[in-house]
């Protein structure tokens, strides 16, 4: 059985595509789903192995860093390994071997934080987006991707509602759950040792990621089923 290849990837940066991989790696390597799950870093900046190095953890899934160049090989050698392999990229199309990272996905999550110049950018990603699912359409293993919201607040709803319903009557498949604005966790130990999802009584920030994830971890299993 080869491993479901998976990314968050928009055009931007900052729209926590790390942090997103980090933690959904924790929901599939919980003691709920118990999934072997490798995190496979191509983002030069190497957000999450300096991460894990400055907070001297060990994550509950593998992280490797890798060069875009040698992705086929990287992903060859470790297909038969694992249940999911994550691919964290940096936020430009423009960087050589992203797009050839994109083409190797079979299903990919995009964060859309609403405002003006964001929903620009992702657009132009998803038009990426649309073109290879056309070209993978009645292949072996076909592509896949969704549009979830992330970061709305008090100050971006009105633009968060335009933009949601936007994507939605273009037909563009969007996630129903989303994640409010909230303190971000990737800086705090206790995310590495203990996935969200094990917690008894998880808070209104850990639920809103138990829920989207869930829906995530839906839409990937039924991609060809």
């Amino acid at each position: 059985m080869y491993a479901k290849i998976i990314m968050f990837a928009n055009q931007k940066g900052g729209k926590g595509k790390t942090l997103h991989s980090h933690l959904f790696a924790l929901n599939l390597s919980s003691k709920k789903h118990k999934k072997k799950v490798l995190i496979l870093e191509l983002d030069p900046q190497q957000t999450l192995t300096k991460a894990v190095e400055l907070l001297k953890v060990t994550p509950v899934y593998d992280l490797k860093t890798e060069h875009f160049d040698n992705i086929k090989r990287a992903l060859e050698e470790n297909l038969e390994k694992y249940d999911y392999i994550l691919i964290d990229i940096a936020g430009m199309l423009e960087l050589s071997g992203i797009r050839t990272a994109i083409s190797y996905s079979h299903t990919v999550f995009i964060p859309l934080k609403p405002s003006l110049y964001n929903t620009v950018s992702t657009y132009e990603f998803i038009e990426e987006c649309i073109e290879l699912k056309e070209e993978r359409k009645n292949t072996e293993y076909p592509f896949q991707y969704f549009v979830f919201m992330n970061g709305n607040n008090q100050t971006n709803r009105a633009i968060a509602k335009r933009e949601k319903k936007k994507i939605e009557d273009s037909g563009v498949p969007i996630l129903t759950n989303e994640l409010p604005e909230r303190k971000r966790y990737l800086d705090e130990t206790y995310n590495f040792d203990k996935a969200i999802v094990d917690i008894e009584n998880p808070t209104a920030y850990e639920y809103d990621y138990v829920r989207l994830f869930n829906e995530m971890l839906s839409k990937i299993e039924s991609n060809n089923s």
